[in-house]
C-alpha cells in the first residue's frame, strides 16, 4: 500500500505537536526509537504513547485520500519544518467511492429509537457492546466512564473508570465476557483494564490486565478470549484473562495496516477493519482468509465498526461514508443504513435481533428493527 506523508496534513496539527518538545512520543511501539532507528521491545509501562501523539495519529481520519502512515513516519515527520508543509489534498467526491447494492424493501431496517449520550457526556459515543441480556455498554467522548443503558435509552448506571494509585482514564472501547467482566482499552495509557467486583468492593474496582502499545477496539471470541487491536504495532492480541484476572501470555496477529476495531466473525473467526483500509478476515484457528473488500469486490472509505448477526453475516460500519453495510454468506453486500448517519463508529447486534449503531456525528445512538 502506497503511504502518503505526514505532512500533508493539517498545519495546525503539526504546530500542536511541535509547540512543547513534551508533546512528542514519549513511548513508542516496539522496534522504533524517538530518533526513528530500530530498537528492542520497550517494557510494559502505564503510559507508553503521549496523547497528543495518538491525537496526532487520529488525524489521519481527515485524509480522504485513505492512506495510512507508519510510526516510523510519524517519528521521522514531527521533526519537518512548517515552512515545508504543503496543502492537504481535496477530499475525495463521494461519486468516486464505488457503492453496495441499495437494500431491498425487505431488508431496509426501520428506525425505532434515537438514544441520546447520557446527560453529562463530553462527546458522541464511541464504543459499543450489546450484552446477551440486552444490555448497551457505551463509551462516550472524554468520558472517565462506561455507560450502561437499555434498549429504551434508559441511563441504568455509569461505571466510573480510575485505577487505584493512577487515575481517572478514558475508555476508548467496551466489551463484556459471557461471566459478566466488563473490559475496556485505555488508548492513551496504553492498557486494558477490567472491572472486577468483590465483597470489599460491591461496585467494583478496575484492575490492569495487559499493557499495550495503542490498544483501541475490543470484542469477546466464540472461546472466550478478550480481543484488543493494537494500532501502533498493527496487530491484534487474544488474551485470556483468569477468575483472579491474571492475564497469560497474548497470542498475536500481525501484520495488519492500523487495526482499528475488532468483532467476532463466522464459524468462530473474527474480523478486523483497518483504518482507511479493508476489513481482515481469519478464521478460527486465526488463519488469514482475505480482505472483505477485495473478496466481495466492495470499497470501503473507513472501515469502523464490526459485528456479526444472527444468521452469520458481517455488518460493518463506515465512517467515511456513512453507512452501514451488510455482508451476507452468499451474494453481494447490502447496504443496510445509507442514509440519516453522520459518522457511525461502533456497531452491535441486540438478541431480539435489532441493530445498534454509535453515531458520534450527532451524538446518538440509533435503534433499528432489521426486517
Amino acid at each position: 500500500m502506497r503511504r502518503t506523508p505526514m505532512a500533508q496534513l493539517p498545519q495546525e496539527i503539526k504546530a500542536k505537536l511541535l509547540h512543547e518538545p513534551e508533546n512528542r512520543v514519549r513511548g513508542v511501539a516496539a522496534g522504533v526509537d524517538a530518533a526513528g532507528t530500530e530498537t528492542s521491545p520497550p517494557p510494559p509501562s502505564h503510559t507508553s504513547v503521549s496523547a497528543d501523539a495518538l491525537g496526532y495519529l487520529h488525524c489521519l481520519r481527515r485524509n480522504t485520500r485513505g492512506h495510512l502512515c507508519s510510526p516510523n513516519l510519524v517519528l521521522q515527520e514531527l521533526r519537518t519544518p512548517l515552512s515545508s508543509l504543503p496543502q492537504l489534498p481535496p477530499h475525495l467526491p463521494p461519486s468516486k467511492l464505488a457503492h453496495p447494492a441499495e437494500p431491498s424493501p425487505h431488508l431496509r431496517p426501520r428506525l425505532l429509537g434515537r438514544i441520546p449520550v447520557p446527560a453529562g457526556g463530553s462527546g458522541g459515543p464511541r464504543g459499543l457492546h450489546c450484552s446477551p441480556d440486552g444490555l448497551l455498554f457505551l463509551t462516550a467522548g472524554a468520558d472517565p466512564c462506561v455507560h450502561v443503558l437499555d434498549l429504551e435509552g434508559s441511563c441504568l448506571c455509569s461505571l466510573h473508570c480510575h485505577v487505584p494509585g493512577a487515575g481517572n482514564f478514558v475508555p476508548e472501547d467496551v466489551a463484556v465476557t459471557a461471566a459478566g467482566l466488563v473490559v475496556v482499552s485505555d488508548l492513551i495509557h496504553g492498557a486494558v483494564h477490567a472491572l472486577q467486583h468483590t465483597t470489599r468492593a460491591p461496585q467494583g474496582h478496575w484492575v490492569t490486565v495487559g499493557s499495550f502499545p495503542a490498544p483501541r477496539g475490543l470484542a469477546v471470541d466464540a472461546l472466550g478470549c478478550v480481543l484488543v487491536t493494537d494500532y501502533l504495532a498493527g496487530a491484534v492480541h487474544s488474551l485470556t484473562v483468569g477468575p483472579s484476572l491474571e492475564m497469560q501470555t497474548p497470542t498475536s496477529l500481525m501484520g495488519l495496516q492500523g487495526p482499528c476495531w475488532v468483532g467476532p466473525g463466522p464459524d468462530g473467526g473474527l474480523a478486523v477493519s483497518e483504518e482507511f483500509g479493508d476489513v481482515c478476515l481469519f478464521g478460527s484457528a486465526r488463519q488469514p482468509l482475505g480482505r472483505l473488500g477485495a473478496l466481495r469486490g466492495h470499497e470501503f472509505g473507513s472501515p469502523a465498526g464490526v459485528c456479526t448477526n444472527a444468521e452469520g453475516s458481517l455488518i460493518v460500519a463506515d465512517e467515511l461514508r456513512c453507512q452501514v453495510t451488510l455482508f451476507p454468506r452468499a451474494g453481494p453486500p447490502i447496504s443496510l443504513v445509507c442514509e440519516g448517519l453522520g459518522r457511525p463508529q461502533g456497531v452491535a447486534c441486540t438478541p431480539q435481533g435489532q441493530l445498534v449503531v454509535a453515531d458520534s456525528g450527532d451524538g446518538h445512538i440509533k435503534v433499528y428493527q432489521l426486517l
